[in-house]
């Protein structure tokens, strides 16, 4: 059992409407037809990501281009461009697969916003994804240019100030009367003048404007002029530091004007709430804010969090049915600032202890989600991570800062839900690479964690390395006195095991499991007894133990329908559905396979539904439907591009991808083939399902529910130790007989022989050299 890989695409909604642009649109496009990276420079507040993405939106009408935006305001670390990136242009992808992997074929326009505080991390990256995608473009905004070669740089100016032709307002002055228009209708004809004015003292920046604008609602157009003004009279030039070479000190003044100006509007709650806001990263929900900040009372924090979004100081957003709240960097920090300059109110908590505050609210929030996953809100608990995971980031980053490390530990090993349910296991692979460059080495929690990661990225030897680092930890730290922790010595030890049977060495890895299994129940374990159940099965069916597997599953699922679990309870469905299928009964293959696979599009889990399809595909392929077979194959061969090689890298389920793949190719030409492929490619993974469910639905049942012709493993599948356990069969040599010259117990021997026997089709010792001949073995 493995896990998923889901991600949203990272773009801003424009605080500002847009007008006034025309010409710089064309501009940009323009340079974007002749270079590959063009970045657009100026001030904060200029509407740079507005026009990016007005951009955007024209690229994708005139082109059949993708176009994607990564939003880098909420990355405050170098370390997550990678990934941020990534998650952007793959949300679905393999994890195995690299970003260069995934972007090398694709025509895309890729919009990076807000790059300025990200360095040449993020210009190194731009770099090479350059060099090595051919196709791809890159439209940047920032306060700097990247310092990249060949990159077109573009100074965004503010809106401009003059009229043109019988034009009534100038582009700035038409922005305020937009905004204003929809806080207290239209303004009157004799205000023009005035607006006129107000935008000339706040230079014509959007931002500024849009602020100002929300100001209508209790103030005349003079009445705001008046305060703008004595705002810009009080700050000189040497008050003000310009934040890039792109700015003016006009342009910074009128800005910081605005701001300051909003601020004196604001109540003390209201000034309060905007400071504290800076500590977060990305998303706010309304609960975050609440126990961050410090607010005991409920009303008074929606009060302060309506007063704030409608002076257009925060942005409310509501994704997957979750509302959560967003402040853009230019506003969070003249926040900060200003309310450490004022004093703050008595009963202010610092900034340092924000950040502390808000480490331990995420750290809390990682513990529940590993506590809450055993249970239906499984999806809902992914996406909730997954909306406010830059928060995790900043958490753990200021955790990483603490002298023993232990608490970030705490919070890589909490999170296991994310890394391994959601599929963030390259992400996971980051957070561990910064536990153990620090000079604590992380826990023994940590490292089982990070064993598991990359077990499931099939890097065996790291997962084995990893996994023996935790058991060696967790014994040291015994021994000093510190209480044991059975679930993660369990759940290391098991996996280590699989380790080890990914090799063909599937006694031990039963052994492990069935002794894990029993003192993890008599603990009441039950979220990693189901883990253990399903692993125990799935090891024991690809070894061709197939009765042993399928009681593995019968236990998985009695936890998970308990719990209403279905993450688990889907691994277990695919589990069922592989013996069935090397049971020869496709309709339980089929049926089975389906059933998971519906589970896993549910939970968004892409690994799944690789695994599953693959299984449904070699069912399709023996019952007739190789265009079918075909077109799941074009969804999986799209999901395992790029990577070290497909269904984890178990030797004996390639084998029987690469019959299916021969069945196909003998069935089908190779235009139909390329064709039922490219189909699958375009459904995708979670949308094929329903396509699978429609044709299947009209397919012919096949005679009887078994098909005895299907091919059985032969030879191929058989591991060293087996072929030498075959050799001596065939020799007439008893198990006792054969223990002996192997130096190994008889039971050992007695559990070689019944693989075999499984993966040859026979039912008896002297049927193994009838089935190796007919298979033309020698």
């Amino acid at each position: 059992m493995v896990g998923s890989g889901r991600a949203g695409r990272a773009s801003r909604a424009p605080l500002t409407s847009f007008v006034g642009r025309d010409l710089h649109i064309a501009q940009v496009r323009a340079a974007l037809s002749q270079d590959r990276l063009v970045s657009l420079l100026g001030v904060g507040g200029v509407g740079k990501t507005r026009l990016a993405m007005a951009v955007a939106e024209d690229h994708a009408r005139r082109f059949a281009d993708e176009v994607v935006s990564v939003d880098f305001e909420a990355v405050s670390d170098p370390t997550y461009v990678g990934q941020a990136v990534h998650d952007a242009v793959a949300p679905h992808a393999n994890q195995q697969a690299s970003l260069v992997d995934t972007l090398a074929d694709r025509t895309m326009l890729l919009v990076m916003d807000g790059c300025e505080h990200l360095g040449s991390r993020l210009g190194d990256l731009v770099a090479d994804l350059l060099t090595r995608c051919p196709d791809l473009r890159v439209l940047a905004t920032s306060r700097i240019p990247l310092g990249v070669d060949g990159e077109r740089l573009i100074h965004v100016p503010p809106l401009s100030l003059e009229r043109a032709g019988d034009e009534k307002l100038s582009p700035a002055a038409r922005l305020f009367q937009t905004r204003a228009r929809a806080v207290v209708g239209p303004l009157e004809p004799d205000e023009h003048e005035a607006v006129e004015e107000l935008c000339r003292r706040l230079d014509g920046l959007p931002l500024a404007i849009e602020l100002a604008a929300t100001r209508t609602r209790t103030m005349t157009v003079s009445e705001m002029l008046e305060g703008i003004n004595d705002w810009v009279a009080v700050l000189r030039p040497s008050s003000v530091a310009s934040e890039s070479p792109s700015e003016s000190p006009s342009e910074s003044r009128s800005l910081e004007a605005v701001l300051r100006w909003s601020w004196d509007h604001c109540t003390a709650v209201e000034q309060q709430l905007w400071s504290q806001l800076s500590v977060f990263a990305g998303p706010i929900t309304l609960s975050a804010a609440a126990a961050v900040c410090g607010f005991g009372d409920r009303f008074e924090i929606t009060d302060a969090v309506d007063g704030l979004i409608q002076r257009s100081l925060l942005i409310r957003e509501t994704r997957h049915k979750i509302t959560a709240f967003r402040m853009l960097d230019t506003i969070a920090t003249f926040g900060r600032r200003a309310f450490a300059d004022s004093g703050g109110a008595p009963s202010a908590l610092t900034y340092a202890q924000l950040r502390d505050r808000h480490a331990r609210h995420y750290a809390e929030l990682a513990h529940q989600l590993s506590v809450d996953w055993l249970g239906p809100n499984q999806r809902q608990l992914s996406r909730q991570t997954s909306l406010v995971i830059a928060n995790f980031r900043a958490a753990f980053d200021h955790l990483m800062q603490l002298p023993d490390g232990a608490a970030a530990s705490d919070m890589y090993a909490d999170l296991w839900p994310y890394w391994i349910g959601c599929g963030r296991l390259r992400e996971s692979q980051t957070w561990m690479q910064r536990l153990s460059d620090r000079r604590a080495a992380p826990h023994a929690r940590a490292l089982c964690i990070s064993g598991w990661t990359e077990f499931v990225l099939s890097d065996i030897e790291a997962a084995a390395r990893q996994l023996t680092d935790s058991l060696a930890v967790g014994q040291a730290a015994r021994l000093a006195g510190e209480p044991r922790d059975p679930r993660t010595e369990n759940l290391s030890r098991s996996l280590l095991s699989a380790c080890h049977a990914t090799a063909g060495d599937f006694d031990v890895a039963k052994n492990e499991y069935e002794r894990s299994i029993a003192e993890v129940e008599s603990l009441g374990d039950d979220l990693i007894a189901a883990l253990l159940w399903e692993n125990y099965a799935e090891l024991a069916v690809i070894a061709g133990d197939l009765d042993r597997g399928r009681l593995g599953c019968v236990q998985a699922k009695r936890i998970c329908r308990a719990h209403r679990e279905q993450w688990v309870l889907s691994w277990t469905l695919w589990v069922e559905a592989l013996a069935a299928y090397l049971d020869g009964d496709l309709e339980e293959t089929v049926a089975r396979a389906l059933e998971a696979w519906d589970l896993k599009a549910t939970l968004d889990d892409l690994l799944g539904a690789a695994v599953v399809a693959e299984v449904a595909a070699w069912a399709y392929a023996m019952r007739g439907d190789t265009v079918l077979a075909a077109e799941i194959f074009g969804a999986t061969g799209q999901y395992w591009a790029g990577t070290d090689g497909p269904l984890l890298g178990f030797r004996e389920l390639l084998l029987h991808r690469e019959r299916c793949v021969r069945r196909i190719e003998s069935s089908l030409s190779a235009g139909e083939r390329a064709s039922a492929e490219e189909r699958g490619i375009e459904a995708g993974l979670l949308g094929l399902v329903d396509r699978v469910r429609e044709v299947a639905d009209e397919l012919p049942t096949p005679t009887g529910r078994r098909l005895e012709s299907l091919p059985r493993p032969t030879a191929e599948l058989l591991t060293p130790r087996e072929r030498e356990i075959v050799d001596h069969v065939r020799q007439g040599l008893t198990n006792k007989e054969i223990a002996e010259r192997l130096t190994v117990s008889v039971r050992t021997v007695e559990a070689h022989v019944s693989r075999v026997l499984a993966k040859l089709g026979v039912g008896r010792r002297s049927g193994i050299a009838t089935a190796l001949s007919a298979a033309g073995t020698p």
